[in-house]
């Protein structure tokens, strides 16, 4: 796997945690969606970021109709996670995925679901390029 960092566009992983936060606010189980979701074909393939909410939702539910202060604040529907925590999760899972120009299935051996939550809650609070950064860190260092 190639541990340089590539140039990271913060679009794609905005929408890869929209994806995971949506399927938490649908009560998905969101340890057994990120272990599916990052070894499908669709991960792997990189086309993620154009179908993936196909996997869970209706093709009525639209990203575009989701207000984000809603979808980050909403508790989930168990109660387990919040939907800003499955936003973050998801957020980091593809800011590895890009950065280490790594496929999906790669990433989630390297860092299992119960530890991205613990990165979670260490870095969440930073803005974003700070906290991929100090993710990456973690991994290349």
């Amino acid at each position: 796997m190639n541990l340089e960092p590539h140039p990271i566009p913060y679009e794609r992983c905005n929408k890869q945690g929209k994806i995971f936060a949506i399927a938490n606010r649908l009560g998905y189980d969101l340890e057994g969606y990120v272990e599916r979701y990052m070894t499908s074909d669709l991960a792997t393939s990189g086309r993620d970021d154009d179908y993936a909410y196909y996997q869970i939702a209706s093709p009525s539910y639209s990203l575009d109709l989701i207000d984000d202060e809603e979808l980050l604040s909403e508790e989930a529907p168990n109660g387990k996670y919040s939907n800003g925590e499955a936003y973050w999760i998801g957020f980091f899972y593809k800011y590895l995925s890009l950065a280490l120009a790594a496929r999906g299935d790669a990433v989630i051996k390297i860092i299992p679901f119960g530890r991205m939550h613990e990165l979670y809650n260490e870095l969440h609070a930073l803005p974003k390029e700070t906290a991929g950064t100090k993710l990456l860190e973690t991994f290349t260092s």
